[in-house]
């Protein structure tokens, strides 16, 4: 199967896909382009060489991730903590949990911190423990890496001992490690947490750090659970899936709309804040933290709605550039409500036409 050849790969594959994203960006200057499934270095440098030339995004980097946050913050809204005190522990620093990692680190820094302030809250553990300055890691690692010095003494390859030790608000798991949020890992973040938020987030199923039940169990139905598979509820509390569903389609909706000129950080933190507002966690306390897929258009809808008015705020929406039939030009809304209705207007709904069966009656003549 294939062709039986090597991949192309260094300067020979970024400069084949610099043609063909140049060739693209001049036949279709308004569209979005969404790179999917690309491998996590090439995925990384593409998004970062082109992101600020054209509207780009990548779902594996940023709509994993934005989906994550905003049950991240729904939680803390539930708990009345805040986001930019909290302290996040993410057990797998792979490519899934890099990803996360840098969007908790963006929304950090959209919320008013410091890159370093905003990095200082947040600790990677690999499988060779937590990731710190001598750790041999890649670049993209070692911009979380913590003092050695703060950490003599401490068994930085014990997962129970670096809880111990951060006392962190946030424990998600990106290890594909099954059973590493244990008994004792879980009881470790409920004895600094009233309401643990605890996200095991690898998959399949069999690969979960924990299962809701047993997490559940061991806080007395105190935690806040997102998880990476679909589960069934626990005890009535419903266990929402971090599916990425819930984000790239608005915010890809969004920047279409506006004809924006990029997908900037600010856009997907509005994506992420509009979102979380929609948990319906805020409003019953055994109810998921994200909205049921059954909801997803109104999501999509709303998440693009915050999307266009962020771009528009920030100038890098062009729409209102564009004439209509009446030699006026687009005008959008500044009002989120009036804008929903203006985006909801423009989206299409997929339903099937009923089709009737009639008979062919010579006699009656059409009046066209």
């Amino acid at each position: 199967m294939g062709n039986r050849f090597p991949r192309v790969e260094g300067k020979e594959y970024y400069d084949f896909m610099d043609k063909v994203i140049t060739a693209y960006k001049n036949r279709f200057p308004s569209s979005v382009l969404h790179f999917e499934d690309f491998n996590t270095d090439a995925a990384s440098t593409l998004l970062h060489t082109y992101r600020d030339k054209l509207a780009c995004f990548n779902d594996d980097i940023q709509g994993t991730g934005c989906v994550v946050v905003a049950s991240i913050k729904a939680a803390l809204k539930v708990s009345s903590r805040s986001f930019t005190d909290s302290k996040y522990l993410i057990y797998g620093a792979g490519s899934a949990g890099m990803g996360i990692a840098t969007q908790i680190q963006l929304n950090l820094v959209t919320s008013g911190l410091s890159l370093e302030e905003a990095r200082s809250k947040i600790y990677l553990m690999d499988r060779y423990g937590l990731i710190t300055d001598t750790t041999e890691a890649s670049p993209a690692q070692h911009d979380f890496a913590k003092p050695d010095l703060e950490w003599e003494g401490i068994n930085k390859k014990s997962l129970v001992d670096v809880i111990a030790e951060i006392k962190p608000t946030v424990l998600i798991g990106c290890s594909t490690q099954p059973k590493s949020f244990n008994e004792q890992v879980v009881k470790e973040m409920y004895k600094y947490n009233k309401s643990p938020i605890v996200f095991p987030l690898s998959n399949p199923t069999r690969l979960h750090e924990a299962f809701p039940v047993d997490i559940m169990k061991w806080t007395d139905n105190n935690a806040l659970i997102a998880t990476g598979s679909p589960f069934e509820p626990v005890d009535g509390y419903v266990i929402s899936e971090n599916n990425n569903c819930f984000s790239f389609p608005g915010i890809v909706l969004g920047s279409v709309l506006a004809r924006s000129t990029k997908i900037t950080d600010e856009m997907i933190s509005a994506a992420v804040e509009c979102l979380s507002d929609m948990s319906p966690k805020l409003k019953n306390p055994k109810a998921g933290l994200l909205p049921d897929i059954s909801e997803i258009q109104e999501v999509s809808a709303n998440v693009a709605t915050a999307v266009v008015l962020q771009s528009v705020r920030e100038g890098t929406a062009k729409v209102e550039g564009e004439k209509v039939p009446n030699d006026g030009y687009v005008k959008v809304p500044r009002s989120f409500e009036k804008c929903l209705e203006w985006v909801k207007s423009q989206m299409w709904t997929p339903e099937y036409r009923p089709y009737v069966k009639v008979e062919y009656v010579p006699e009656i003549k059409s009046q066209y």
